[in-house]
């Protein structure tokens, strides 16, 4: 779904609408997107491969002069909302996303940046041990 713009999502993926339903997901990943058309599939991909279903994902384009904006069109589910907007810097594409956000936690993922395999199994373990308000974790240089 776009939220700002005139691009219409296609018909949602069967599968995962029945999987979500009309749950509010665990989860809101948040993407600023800026000019990285070279690694932003990687991202989405890193994201849309977790074992874990119940999250959405919140991808601004914050202006993006190359072929981001269409590399996340090309997308096909139902948890992906894309924000369009005219380039106001990450802090304010974070700031849009957090507005329609609905998940009980939000996690920032830099557009050139992957999530590795079952993070939000993960994640979601620890926060049904233990309630946390913030959790804190490393990250892996890939390239």
């Amino acid at each position: 779904m776009i939220i700002k713009g005139s691009y219409q999502q296609p018909a949602f993926n069967k599968e995962i609408k029945e999987i979500m339903g009309n749950l509010s997901p665990k989860f809101s990943i948040i993407v600023p997107i800026y000019n990285v058309e070279l690694y932003l599939e990687d991202c989405i991909q890193s994201v849309l491969h977790q074992s874990f279903q119940n999250y959405e994902l919140i991808c601004v384009n914050d202006g993006s002069t190359d072929s981001s904006l269409e590399i996340l069109k090309s997308f096909n589910d139902p948890r992906i909302k894309i924000l369009d907007q005219i380039n106001q810097g990450q802090s304010v594409a974070r700031n849009s996303a957090l507005d329609i956000a609905s998940g009980e936690y939000v996690w920032f993922v830099d557009s050139d940046d992957k999530i590795a395999e079952n993070s939000l199994n993960a994640l979601d373990e620890i926060l049904r041990r233990e309630l946390y308000e913030i959790v804190f974790f490393n990250a892996k240089v890939f390239f």
